[in-house]
Order: structure tokens, then C-alpha cells, then sequence
């Protein structure tokens, strides 16, 4: 399994973004993660198959954020 990590930041600031909540679905089986970025706006999606397309959508209430709806691939870091 993989873990997504990212932070949402205010493009004019700099400034993290807190409480934007993540949904990442697996396009395959249907699967969903879900997360909110904490008080710096990091966040991380645990449990996500390598190799599977996911489509991330992010939100947050009372504000537009670019872009809300991304398609990923995930895979793995071997060392």
C-alpha cells in the first residue's frame, strides 16, 4: 500500500490551508480514502494500491479551490 502526502497552500500567501477535506476514489473497484489537511493544510491519504488510478477531489466549505478534481496514478517507492 501507498501513502499520499501534500500540502494545500494559499496561492497568494503561502499560507497553509486547513480543513480541506480529500477523496481519493480507486477508478478500478470503486474504493475511497478520505482526509482532511490539518492546521498547516498537510494531509495524507493512507492505504491507496500502487498501480491503480484514483480520482482525487478536494473541498472545502465557503472557499473554491484549484483544481477540485484530479485524476492520479500511485506507485510505489522501492528501495
Amino acid at each position: 500500500y501507498v501513502t499520499l502526502s501534500g500540502r494545500y497552500i494559499n496561492a497568494e500567501t503561502a499560507d497553509g490551508v486547513p480543513q480541506v477535506q480529500l477523496v481519493a476514489r480507486n477508478l478500478s473497484n470503486g474504493t475511497v480514502r478520505m482526509a482532511t489537511s490539518d492546521a498547516h493544510g498537510y494531509y495524507f491519504l493512507s492505504n491507496l494500491l500502487s498501480g491503480d488510478s484514483y480520482e482525487l477531489t478536494s473541498s472545502k466549505y465557503g472557499c473554491t479551490l484549484m483544481p477540485a478534481v484530479r485524476k492520479i496514478v500511485i506507485y510505489a517507492d522501492t528501495v
